[in-house]
């Protein structure tokens, strides 16, 4: 397949929030400007429900619809709207062309039964990896690669999901400060479920609330809410495509970029440990799942080569404390 005749026009956008109005007006505009026709949209973060009595130009995705069903998986709520309502892997048919989107529901937890759809996905065999990651939570890690933010301020869970999910595009809200920022292209990691090595690379977008016009105006680029997108679906893409460009970082979710933001003044207070630390820590009591053994793995090299001349006591013990407070 050529690159030209896959290639789909996205609208990715933030909150939509109570400003329902002038989302649908934003849209609108985009989709009869030169910039469109665009063939879908999708938008992270929460929103009100009475988007649901509004018509739409092209189809919209709702990564976040609390309260607006209580039915699982890709619900159409509307004409052209719909919900992606669990932590899953779906295939969309976009303009005759098929788009791979993981999504999570807020605050979900990577290790619960109902992250369990996605988890027996990206963990397949056959699983390469998707082009959306559509999430609430901001992904704990991903500020060491954005100029001008320090501290770890995301969420683990999301982080983990991205790490396993291997989105080309991984789109999430933006955090307090409120600026749109987009990461360069990094790395991704190969799955411990496969001996397949990705070949695409990862970016990271961050998106701010809906707003009016009017504010939009007075802030600026910064408050930035809606980016389209020009893509051509993984499956679709050639070799020459998915050369890895010059200059690509490593990836943001491993021990080695939490033990980077630690040093640095991250959320493990005065132990010196990100959450993710702490919780792989606390991983490596259970024989968990692949990501654990992943990182439980790693650990158990360093420590049999660091304490590879000790003499072997059978007194030693090791007592781990379940369930304290990351800052403990």
């Amino acid at each position: 397949y050529s690159m030209s005749s896959n290639k789909i026009k996205i609208l990715l956008v933030g909150p939509i929030g109570d400003n329902v109005d002038d989302f649908v007006a934003r849209i609108s505009s985009l989709q009869k400007s030169k910039a469109g026709p665009f063939d879908a949209c999708f938008s992270v973060g929460q929103v009100n429900a009475s988007i649901t009595s509004h018509e739409f130009p092209l189809p919209v995705y709702l990564q976040n619809a609390s309260g607006l069903t209580e039915k699982e998986g890709l619900v159409e709520l509307a004409p052209n709207l719909y919900a992606l309502a669990t932590a899953q892997v779906v295939s969309l048919d976009i303009a005759k062309t098929q788009l791979v989107v993981a999504s999570c529901p807020p605050r979900i937890h990577w290790d619960s039964e109902a992250c369990k759809p996605l988890r027996d996905t990206v963990s397949h065999v056959s699983y390469v990896g998707c082009d959306l990651l559509l999430t609430d939570e901001w992904p704990q890690g991903v500020e060491r690669i954005l100029e001008g933010v320090s501290g770890d301020q995301g969420s683990f869970d999301a982080a983990q999901v991205a790490l396993e999910a291997r989105p080309r595009y991984h789109v999430g809200r933006a955090p307090a400060h409120g600026t749109f920022l987009q990461s360069p292209p990094f790395r991704q990691l190969a799955a411990t479920s496969s001996t397949f090595t990705p070949k695409h690379t990862g970016r990271f977008l961050c998106l701010n609330p809906v707003v009016s016009p009017a504010e939009f105006k007075q802030k600026g680029k910064s408050a930035k809410f809606v980016h389209a997108l020009g893509i051509t679906p993984l499956q679709y893409m050639t070799a020459v495509e998915l050369q890895m460009p010059e200059g690509v970082l490593s990836n943001p979710f491993t021990d080695d970029s939490y033990q980077t933001t630690a040093a640095t003044g991250g959320s493990g207070g005065g132990a010196g440990l990100s959450e993710a630390q702490a919780r792989r820590l606390l991983s490596e009591t259970s024989s968990g799942g692949d990501s654990h053994a992943r990182w439980a793995s790693k650990k158990r090299n360093r420590d049999s080569e660091s304490n590879q001349d000790e003499v072997d006591n059978s007194e030693n013990m090791t007592l781990f404390l379940h369930g304290l407070h990351k800052d403990v």
